[in-house]
């Protein structure tokens, strides 16, 4: 951006309509909008990065990266204060009282009133995005609050900006009011906009009025079209430009409206048929570099392949476009990794080998007697292709009934530049067949590499008949730990299983000497065995196999013999011998 000059006589080219904005034919929106150089910091180039092709979102979302990149922090709103001695000493002071500090930037030992332009030295900070309307969301940012005489910040409330009026549900104007300046519309227009630019929670409406509150602030602003028909009609002053400087030497970023008033237009300008009608004058043809029916703004051409672009001017198709290949810095491009060559109109843009460099469409047309050219950029990145090197799947199900569905797994494919992506969806699998049963081979297809794997399909799930144990430990001394036996699981096809690691046990405790019930579970089936704990020593454990239907037919002669060890066959005998003799 070139450093200019203000030029006040300028104001007086404009003529208003209600919604509309007519130029004087020998002006251009340049020369109305003509400002100060920039004092300090980099505003000369801030916005290099902007396409001067972008509109509506794009543009919107571009200048969010940039504020964001640029705000290395904000002032904080405590820090603002309520007298010269604070930040705003930098933003909005008077600038008959400057003074210089040590990096040589200028502030004021007074400030001026926002919308009165009265100087003072204590005042209240006005929330130019009303809090009740989620003004807190960029109230740590001075590029927000302004400093006000307490009188005027209360005359205002929360209202939308709406012009003529001054009523709290019909929105309010700072020209409206004894104190206001008419020309303070611009000032607050160009704020709100930026307010969406630092918090992507907020946004603008074409509303006089929102019902909301401090506990459910809505996050919108008005009316949109009055602030556009501002934004126009009252030219950047001075007062924003010191502003703008002030801002960035607190926090690192600028207000892009007031350097670029017409972003305004071309983000919100076709909002509706009023917000049209208020930026037709300024919102001029727009040109888009066209890929394959969508705009184009970077592409990757692999290295030997070629790609075709074409211009669109006002959602049509134009030929008589100039196009060039050129760097980052808009100067000519003069390698051969990236050529061009055009054809009826069309850029047909060949990557040789890697490189970077920028495909430009510059389109001129008349616009009442005044010639303009208007460009868009592309950029353009030649890569080696990347190649497929294989398909692999994952988790697969091997495990079918006849008639069951086939179960898509997924499938990643791998390249050649070590990235992969989950391709089921774009894969193609052939050889299920649960007809019949068996063993199936799977192949499973993505572009030109193929992997397998098989399935088995089966008549019918075998059903669990019963569970039977092997390898049961029968004696065990007191303090013993248990010791599982082998558990199989018998199933009505005639196979079987050890499932000892998921059956479960219970019964078991050699705290104490006596028989212990040993129960054995695996699903719904279960079978149980009686052990011994005792103090005594016996001889090698004899294996048994319990009938696999509860009981245990093994163990019965070693239970009796463990039992007559522990003494309690010969008490039972005595009893028995006794009471016969009474019988007798």
């Amino acid at each position: 951006m070139n450093k200019r000059i203000i030029t006040f006589a300028m104001l007086g080219v404009l003529s208003l309509t209600t919604f509309g904005v007519a130029l004087n034919k020998q002006s251009t929106y340049s020369e109305i909008y003509a400002i100060t150089g920039y004092a300090n910091h980099d505003g000369d180039t801030y916005y290099n990065g902007i396409d001067d092709s972008l509109t509506g979102d794009d543009l919107l979302s571009a200048l969010r990266s940039l504020n964001k990149s640029k705000r290395q922090a904000t002032v904080g709103y405590g820090s603002m204060g309520t007298s010269a001695s604070g930040m705003f000493k930098y933003t909005d002071y008077d600038p008959n009282s400057v003074k210089y500090d040590e990096n040589n930037q200028p502030y004021g030992t007074t400030i001026v009133s926002f919308y009165s332009g009265n100087t003072m030295t204590s005042f209240n900070r006005e929330h130019v995005w009303p809090q009740s309307h989620g003004g807190k969301k960029v109230e740590a940012d001075i590029h927000m609050p302004r400093p006000t005489i307490p009188s005027e910040n209360g005359s205002r409330g929360n209202s939308f900006y709406v012009e003529g009026m001054k009523d709290p549900s019909q929105g309010w104007d700072p020209a409206m009011e004894s104190f206001g300046k008419e020309d303070y519309r611009g000032d607050s227009a160009r704020i709100i906009f930026y307010c969406v630019v630092a918090s992507d929670q907020l946004s603008l409406v074409d509303l006089t009025y929102h019902s909301t509150t401090n506990k459910n602030p809505d996050n919108l602003m008005g009316k949109l079209s009055h602030m556009l028909k501002w934004n126009l009609q009252y030219p950047v002053l001075q007062r924003e430009q010191n502003r703008n400087e002030g801002a960035e030497y607190l926090q690192g970023n600028r207000n892009p409206f007031i350097d670029h008033p017409e972003y305004a237009c071309k983000i919100w300008g076709n909002y509706n048929d009023d917000t049209k009608s208020v930026c037709s004058a300024y919102l001029g043809k727009q040109i888009k570099i066209m890929l394959d029916g969508q705009k184009a703004t970077e592409v990757t051409i692999n290295n030997g392949s070629s790609k075709v672009f074409e211009a669109n001017v006002d959602n049509e198709t134009v030929s008589n476009v100039t196009w060039t290949l050129v760097t980052s810095s808009d100067a000519s491009y003069n390698n051969d990794k990236i050529t061009l060559s055009v054809s009826d109109g069309k850029a047909t843009v060949t990557a040789v080998s890697a490189d970077t460099a920028y495909l430009k469409a510059s389109y001129s047309y008349d616009d009442n007697g005044t010639t303009k050219t208007i460009t868009a950029k592309t950029k353009i990145t030649s890569v080696a292709p990347v190649t497929l090197e294989s398909v692999t799947v994952d988790n697969p199900k091997t495990e079918y009934l006849i008639g069951e569905d086939f179960v898509k797994p997924t499938v990643t494919a791998h390249f050649s530049d070590n990235t992969t992506q989950n391709v089921k969806e774009l894969a193609s699998f052939s050889g299920f067949d649960s007809v019949s049963a068996g063993t199936k081979t799977i192949t499973v297809t993505y572009l030109d590499k193929s992997t397998t794997y098989n399935v088995t399909v089966s008549a019918e799930a075998p059903v669990l008949n019963n569970i039977s144990l092997g390898n049961i430990k029968i004696h065990y001394s007191v303090g013993d730990e248990f010791v599982k036996p082998v558990v199989t699981a018998n199933y009505s096809d005639g196979s079987s299983k050890d499932v000892t690691s998921e059956a479960s046990f219970s019964g078991f405790d050699s705290t104490t000497e006596g028989i212990k019930t040993i129960v054995v579970t695996y699903q719904d089936k279960m079978t149980t065995y009686e052990v011994v704990v005792s103090n005594g020593s016996y001889g090698p454990e004899t294996p048994t196999n319990s009938n696999g239907c509860g009981g245990n037919v093994a163990t019965a002669s070693i239970v009796l013999s463990s039992l007559a060890a522990l003494g309690i066959i010969a008490i039972v005998t005595s009893k028995i011998i006794r009471k016969k003799k009474k019988m007798g």
